[in-house]
């Protein structure tokens, strides 16, 4: 389910810096709406290595145009 209110980019370069920091495997939870670390049986929410002030302009920007909205979010 795609949502068109979160930036995937910032998401999936999460995804890399948890990856290389901790080297634990992480998902993203669409009942939570948050990262996760995968511990087999459950999920941990992980924090994010950017502000939320990025996210916003981030998700204003992904919103403004078709062509953004396409790159950001895919």
């Amino acid at each position: 389910m795609r949502n068109p209110y979160t930036c995937r980019l910032l998401i999936r370069l999460d995804r890399i810096m948890h990856w290389f920091t901790s080297r634990r495997r992480t998902y993203w939870s669409s009942t939570t709406g948050h990262l996760c670390f995968d511990y087999g049986t459950h999920g941990v929410e992980a924090r994010t290595h950017f502000p939320g002030w990025l996210f916003m302009w981030a998700c204003k920007i992904q919103n403004r145009y078709p062509w953004t909205r396409r790159v950001l979010s895919a």
